[in-house]
């Protein structure tokens, strides 16, 4: 085996196993105090983010930074400064509702460049997303105050003129806001990302010392996700709906056709890389990470299906190729999976304009740990006595939209195309005894301008 007998294989099974958990450990305690932290600090993040989340008047902020007590019984001045909210929201909605219009010349009266004003205009448009969205917060927060008045009146069988008149300056706001909103595309219900790029495999053997199998594959699939429910209150957990569908490369354990094989070779069954078709379901709970505005960690759980593309695979020997099959262990080309994860995911823009936006499913760098069953390893037939190979246990880490500079010439400003990179690592999720190897994924995003580039610009 290469170096690895007896004794010597189990150490190196040991060490890896104490190695993993310690890093699973450390992951999810961190991630975990991402989420909470001290105490204080989560109040203090929460009051910070109500205290700024919007451009309502002094008199009006009571309002948005306090829940109503169950026997909140109207008064005349409560019900005239709530009025006088709604009146100053709808304001500030009209005298927004005039788009934002970026100069096109530069402090001195030159001609500004096309890129600039793109970055200018793109500023502006993310700055009004982000007033629209917590102006819709606070437009929330008071509703919550007009209908506990609301209640506790027709409870009493005593209901104010002001009321009245609250009610309909209340719908007229939101009205003029919503319009505003579905303009520019924001609060839709369901968003997706198609997300494209290249994946180098490698996947290991059962036998540990023998080496492992590289592979490349396309990576084109579809992540949607539909709106976080329950953004738009101040509490810190939302919940949303998701999946993806598309092509996915995923890990198949091949064993060697009889008659392909060298007959002087003895090959193990192999991990490897396969083109695969893939979807899946799923529902998460998220919790805004304490003290970070553009972050949030989930919890949730998806299931789905992994199809093969084909049942055969050829692995590369030197000079010889080796026709593989997938090890007979009763499972067909299609076969379902499900998951738990724990995951940490941080966007460029706060979480308002995120959410939004729609863009949750594109975020600048993200991390997770997941527990899958996979029952195309089920231990039946050739896995039989395998220890638990349909329990896998998976690492996955993604930045995207990384700024790659093109550095030029003195005094020549930088050119720039963006790049994403991450990994998939898989492996056993028990290493007490044989079991499916593991595999690690990597994948490569690209995004540039090609005519451009090959213009020099």
């Amino acid at each position: 085996m290469s170096g690895f007998s007896g004794p010597n294989v189990h150490q190196f099974m040991v060490q890896n196993n104490r190695h993993q958990t310690l890093s699973s450990t450390v992951i999810v305690a961190s991630l975990v105090y991402m989420c909470f932290g001290p105490a204080s600090a989560a109040g203090q993040d929460l009051l910070a983010r109500r205290n700024t989340a919007g451009l309502l008047p002094t008199d009006c902020r009571r309002f948005v930074e306090t829940n109503p007590p169950k026997d909140a019984s109207p008064t005349s001045d409560a019900l005239k400064t709530l009025l006088a909210c709604y009146k100053t929201a709808k304001r500030e909605l009209s005298a927004r509702a005039v788009p934002t219009i970026v100069s096109a010349t530069t402090a001195d009266g030159a001609p500004a460049k096309v890129a600039d004003t793109l970055v200018a205009a793109n500023a502006a448009n993310t700055a009004t997303n982000q007033w629209l969205l917590r102006q819709h917060i606070n437009l929330k927060a008071l509703d919550r105050w007009v209908g506990r008045y609301a209640d506790t009146s027709r409870r009493a069988n005593e209901w104010p003129p002001e009321l009245s008149e609250l009610l309909t300056s209340s719908e007229e706001s939101h009205t003029t806001l919503e319009a505003m909103l579905a303009q520019r595309g924001l609060r839709e219900l369901f968003s997706a990302t198609l997300v494209t790029g290249a994946v180098v495999g490698n996947g290991r053997p059962v036998d540990e010392g023998s080496g492992g199998e590289q592979t490349a594959a396309a990576l084109a699939h579809v992540v949607w996700e539909s709106k976080h429910f329950g953004d738009d209150r101040f509490e810190r957990f939302d919940f949303a709906l998701g999946g993806r569908f598309g092509f996915v490369p995923a890990l198949s354990l091949v064993e060697p056709v009889d008659d392909s094989a060298p007959a002087e070779s003895e090959e193990s069954p192999q991990a490897v890389y396969q083109e695969a078709f893939l979807w899946d379901l799923g529902a998460r709970a998220n919790l805004r990470a304490n003290g970070q505005k553009s972050a949030e960690v989930s919890l949730g759980v998806r299931i789905g299906q992994t199809i093969l593309g084909t049942q055969s695979v050829l692995l590369d020997r030197g000079q010889s190729s080796v026709l593989s099959v997938p090890i007979a262990n009763g499972a067909t080309k299609a076969e379902l999976f499900w998951e738990a994860a724990l995951a940490y995911n941080l966007f460029n823009n706060p979480m308002e304009v995120v959410h939004g936006e729609g863009s949750t499913v594109a975020p600048a760098f993200s991390a997770s740990i997941a527990w899958r069953h996979d029952s195309r390893f089920r231990g039946e037939g050739a896995l039989a006595s395998f220890d638990a190979p349909d329990e896998r246990l998976v690492f996955r880490f993604m930045i995207d939209a990384l700024k790659v500079i093109d550095r030029r010439e003195v005094a020549e400003k930088p050119r720039t195309f963006t790049f994403g990179f991450g990994v998939e690592h898989e492996a056993p999720l028990r290493r007490g005894g044989t079991t499916v190897p593991s595999g690690t994924k990597l994948i490569f995003r690209g995004d540039i301008d090609l005519l451009r580039a090959l213009r020099g610009q």
